[in-house]
């Protein structure tokens, strides 16, 4: 008696579909968004400052990107600690402490000093949390 049912070609495809398809699309719904905003002294956007993301506990650097025109940057991470690494040239850069991130949206904004602002003496070269 002759099997009824889909050809193996076609049981395949719909095997590799839902592989490709519906198991990335699972893992992605757990990620969350960690953003912020750069500012300088003025409290004015920083456009083009790097932000680096580094997985605390292996220290391993997991992402860089750069500010916006409005200084703002967004990651998608999996719950879990992370560093941010904020950097700008002529800018003296911050390591932020840890930040735990859970299941929900976390935000992290941040002032960076001008270099030639603390080699005047105006102030002190240190940037800082504008949170």
């Amino acid at each position: 008696m002759p099997r009824i049912g889909l050809p193996f070609a076609t049981r395949y495809l719909l095997t590799l579909l839902f592989f490709l398809v519906l198991i990335p699309g699972t893992s992605m719904a757990a990620e969350v968004s960690l953003y912020g905003k750069i500012f300088d002294e003025e409290k004015a956007p920083l456009s083009g400052a790097e932000i680096i993301l580094v997985e605390s506990d292996s220290r391993a650097l997991l992402k860089s990107i750069f500010s916006d025109v409005n200084g703002e940057y967004r990651f998608s991470v999996k719950p879990g600690k992370y560093e941010l690494r904020y950097r700008k040239e002529k800018y003296t850069g911050v390591d932020s402490p840890i930040i735990i991130v859970s299941t929900d949206t976390h935000a992290k904004s941040i002032r960076l000093t001008s270099r030639e602002w603390s080699a005047e003496g105006t102030r002190s070269g240190q940037g800082g949390d504008c949170d």
